[in-house]
């Protein structure tokens, strides 16, 4: 089985994208012109190094104030 490569180029483009704003997954894709599944990942990948989670609503996201690697 394949380990998963975050995309660290998206990664960083959605950060900066989300210090301005929540966004929701389909908005991030129409900004990046990559794909939502791809978005979805680097979200994911984000989530789990504490840099970004999701709104309260269930369909934006946001950075996590103060996130840090860990």
């Amino acid at each position: 089985m394949a380990t998963h490569t975050p995309d660290q180029a998206l990664m960083h483009q959605l950060e900066s994208l989300l210090r301005e704003e929540p966004l929701s997954i389909h908005r991030l894709h129409q900004r990046t012109g990559s794909t939502q599944a791809q978005v979805r990942q680097a979200l994911f990948d984000l989530k789990h190094y504490g840099k970004a989670r999701q709104c309260s609503d269930g369909c934006r996201w946001e950075l996590v104030s103060g996130g840090s690697a860990r």
